[in-house]
């Protein structure tokens, strides 16, 4: 139905394991899912922090967008030329 609605199924088109699907931002429930999962088997704590960010960062400030992570074009001056085409305003 998802294809079908963006144009993207055709009559007689075949729908197996082949088939690549853009899924999006449901990646994050898909994520947030295995992460869980692992929690639930104990073999990962949601308030262990992650050595990669090299801050007191937590899976569960991850999970739930409190972290205080931004996209790089938030940093940039709003003002800035580079502001606006990273914001695909240019």
């Amino acid at each position: 139905l998802f294809g079908h609605s963006c144009g993207e199924a055709r009559e007689g088109m075949a729908f197996d394991e082949s088939t690549i699907h853009r899924i999006y931002s449901m990646t994050k429930m898909v994520t947030t899912v295995a992460i869980l999962q692992l929690v639930e088997r104990g073999k990962l704590g949601l308030d262990e922090t992650v050595p990669e960010l090299h801050s007191k960062v937590t899976i569960r400030q991850l999970l739930t967008h409190t972290a205080g992570l931004t996209y790089g074009f938030w940093d940039a001056d709003p003002t800035s030329p580079d502001a606006a085409t990273a914001r695909g305003y240019r």
